[in-house]
């Protein structure tokens, strides 16, 4: 039952993907945008919704927000790499428990890049469909980072369960220490 489901949920979602990609290249998505624009922009004017046709109609998005974007995007991905270039590095130096650079404060820190460097992507290009996937995205990364540590406390015992207790899960500093 839960496979069946979980089967016409992607399925929705990868359709839902593709009819936006095919819609945008339309001219359907010209007449729309020309003929529905003005009434769309109508939003702006109030200044509690403001944000709406700025999130949904990307091209009524303003200067600043990409800018902001484009630096969490190079900053999640930079710190991806990082993080993969020290977990790799104490893998083949076969060192055990990745424990030093980032895996010194977070034990998931190329998980917390991605996530910046979606969210990045996010406010760059303003899409609902984005968002749907974004959430997620970041929801498939929690369960695959239990996933993880499950198996890694599997294979290095005590050593792990102490990085546990030092580290938290995703974010420095303390915040949601342990399991979440």
């Amino acid at each position: 039952m839960l496979k069946s489901f979980a089967r016409a949920a992607a399925f929705l979602a990868y359709l839902a993907i593709t009819l936006e990609m095919l819609f945008m290249v339309t001219p359907f998505a010209l007449y729309y945008y020309s003929f529905y624009s003005p009434l769309l922009a109508g939003p702006s004017s109030l200044r509690v919704i403001a944000w709406l046709p700025a999130f949904f109609l990307p091209h009524l998005s303003t200067e600043i927000l990409p800018s902001l974007g484009g630096f969490f995007l190079l900053l999640g991905l930079v710190g991806f790499f990082l993080s993969a270039f020290q977990l790799y590095y104490a893998k083949f130096r076969q060192r055990g428990v990745a424990q030093g650079g980032f895996y010194k404060r977070i034990r998931h820190p190329q998980y917390l890049f991605l996530g910046l460097a979606g969210l990045g992507l996010l406010i760059v290009w303003p899409r609902f469909i984005l968002l749907v996937a974004y959430i997620n995205m970041l929801w498939f990364y929690y369960l695959l980072a239990r996933s993880e540590e499950r198996r890694i406390e599997e294979r290095y015992g005590e050593v792990y369960r102490e990085q546990i207790q030092r580290t938290s899960m995703f974010l420095p500093g303390g915040i949601a220490r342990a399991n979440l």
